[in-house]
């Protein structure tokens, strides 16, 4: 069996409907990357969960960074999307804005991308955490600035920088 092209793209194998799964596409002489992929499901559960949705103890959400799962408890737990006590309203457009960074190739060379709207998905991003506040008055919502995460490196910034409190 063949590996999948290196699309940077999240892939399911056939007949696979509801998974949580971790991958390695490592394109040539480069350290591996691990992406972590999920339908955002509730059905899609790491091994070591239980069967209570994993939500943050202490009301605290961080939302985004490096252009993965969009949302994560104050443990680094991934919090899935139909865990949440939010509108159905907001829940499509947390997966459309997880779906959009799909499209952004940061697994090649700057120069090698497709074109990608950073600024614009870092402020639609923004937009959509202070949804998820309005929505979710009691907790705490850490937003992580992407278009600062991406170039925090040669900004020279650290992470905690790239994020500030919706």
């Amino acid at each position: 069996m063949g590996m999948p092209a290196r699309t940077g793209k999240r892939f399911w194998p056939p007949g696979l409907t509801h998974a949580l799964c971790r991958i390695s596409l490592t394109p040539r002489n480069a350290m591996p990357r691990w992406f972590l992929i999920n339908t955002a499901s509730h059905e899609a559960r790491p091994q070591d969960m239980k069967d209570a949705p994993v939500l943050p103890p202490d009301k605290y959400i961080v939302m985004g960074g490096d252009l993965t799962h969009c949302l994560w408890s104050s443990k680094g737990e991934m919090i899935l999307l139909a865990d949440l006590p939010i509108s159905q309203d907001l829940t499509t457009r947390l997966q459309a804005w997880e779906d959009w960074a799909d499209d952004f190739e940061d697994f090649l060379p700057p120069e090698e991308r497709a074109p990608f709207d950073l600024e614009g998905f870092t402020e639609a991003g923004l937009e959509i955490a202070r949804a998820l506040k309005a929505e979710l008055p009691d907790y705490t919502i850490l937003y992580c600035d992407e278009a600062r995460w991406q170039a925090r490196k040669e900004l020279g910034l650290t992470p905690a920088e790239c994020r500030y409190e919706v």
